[in-house]
């Protein structure tokens, strides 16, 4: 009997060895990287990770992220901390943000007198068409633009607080694409963008997609910016078994998984810590379970700290960014640039944002005047800037306008008579 437990314990810590590379060189002033992979809901655990590495002060030297890893990295990129990232995943209603609800308050009479049909199907040369996801992400933009505000002028990631690099997928080739400047909010949202769920995310004359279609895990990338040690946060949970594969999003998922777990086996000799939390029974899904998920990787990160604690400490705090950015950093506003508008010029968007030139503005009035903007249905989704010069401050606001003029409404009406 003794010979058996003795048996058990050497085969854990042969298991949990076999997440570390060995033997683990870590050389003198050695450049560390952090890569979070994508998983929905299940990357909460990431926040819990993070923690663990602020407890112990390791130095971070670049992130890179896929999907939910890159708003977590982003945000950890940015400024915040694990515990502060954890307050914002706690109070967020991501159930909200995946459904995009438009604020009746907020719609014309027109919207609002038709909106008693139950079934809307859009005509487009005559012909039905159907949305191609569930959710513009509009409600996305807004939080990611109050969230990322005090780095909203960097256009180069690696001028962040902590280096960022983020993955998405092209959706014409099918070739991975490495963020590395351009519009912060934009690229995680393009990340982030998986199909039937977002809208895929234009940029530049490309749409994105989902880094997770290509690179889930994007450990590569960081050994190829000259990181030594690569510490990664694994979702990958292994594929579906039968008795699970019974409705048409499970086979789908099933799909996708098949490419998602070829290529994170392949970013495996590129992580040199790789943490994997428990994450059975989670889904992508299960956002009433984020606290047992953000959790889960507070244990995972936990049995590795003794190695952790060997990695080189910071020698500075990370930049500590307002939890409620709303209320703070009021910006002038002399004058607005609209891009994109072909049919709903300059003078109907200041109408109907309510906006007059020059004012005193936040992220949060301004989100809420887009709001507005957003709710008469004329737009499928609306980006903005504040961008501050030496001669004068502007509201650039970028709109994809929605063409569809025709529908078909089904309708219900019953009574007694």
């Amino acid at each position: 009997m003794k010979n058996f437990w003795i048996l058990i314990v050497f085969l854990c810590f042969n298991l949990f060895q076999s997440q570390v590379k060995e033997p683990l060189v870590i050389p003198k002033n050695a450049k560390i990287g952090l890569s979070l992979s994508g998983g929905g809901a299940k990357g909460f655990s990431h926040v819990g990770v993070l923690k663990v590495i602020d407890s112990l002060g390791i130095k971070i030297d670049y992130i890179s992220g896929t999907s939910m890893g890159a708003i977590i990295g982003g945000m950890y990129a940015a400024g915040y901390t694990g515990k502060d990232i954890e307050k914002i995943v706690m109070d967020t209603d991501f159930y909200s943000l995946i459904t995009d609800p438009t604020s009746r308050k907020d719609a014309t009479f027109f919207n609002k007198s038709v909106d008693k049909y139950l079934l809307n199907i859009p005509l487009q040369n005559g012909k039905a068409s159907f949305p191609s996801s569930i959710s513009t992400g509009q409600r996305n933009v807004y939080m990611l633009k109050e969230l990322l505000k005090n780095v909203s002028t960097v256009t180069d990631f690696s001028k962040l607080p902590i280096p960022f690099l983020c993955v998405a997928t092209n959706l014409e080739s099918g070739n991975m694409q490495i963020f590395e400047k351009g519009d912060l909010v934009q690229s995680i949202m393009a990340s982030s963008a998986f199909p039937s769920l977002l809208e895929p995310v234009k940029i530049n004359d490309s749409l994105y997609v989902d880094g997770a279609m290509t690179v889930n895990y994007p450990s590569k990338p960081l050994k190829e910016k000259g990181m030594d040690i690569v510490i990664g946060v694994d979702l990958n949970q292994g594929l579906a078994k039968r008795d699970d594969l019974k409705s048409m999003i499970s086979i789908l998922n099933q799909i996708i998984d098949f490419g998602i777990q070829r290529d994170t086996k392949r970013q495996y000799k590129y992580t040199d810590i790789n943490i994997k939390p428990d994450l059975t029974g989670m889904t992508a899904t299960s956002y009433d379970n984020k606290k047992s998920i953000l959790d889960s990787g507070y244990v995972a990160a936990h049995r590795y700290e003794t190695v952790l604690d060997r990695l080189p400490k910071r020698e500075y705090e990370l930049l500590r960014v307002p939890i409620n950015p709303i209320y703070s950093n009021v910006y002038k506003i002399d004058s607005l640039v609209l891009e994109n508008g072909k049919i709903y010029g300059k003078n109907y968007v200041l109408g109907k944002m309510g906006l007059r030139t020059p004012s005193m503005q936040t992220y949060g009035s301004v989100n809420k005047m887009i709001d507005k903007l957003y709710a008469t249905n004329n737009y499928r989704i609306i980006n903005y800037d504040i961008v501050q010069n030496a001669e004068t401050n502007y509201l650039k606001i970028q709109v994809t306008e929605d063409d569809t003029r025709h529908f078909i409404k089904f309708g219900l009406h019953y009574d007694e008579i």
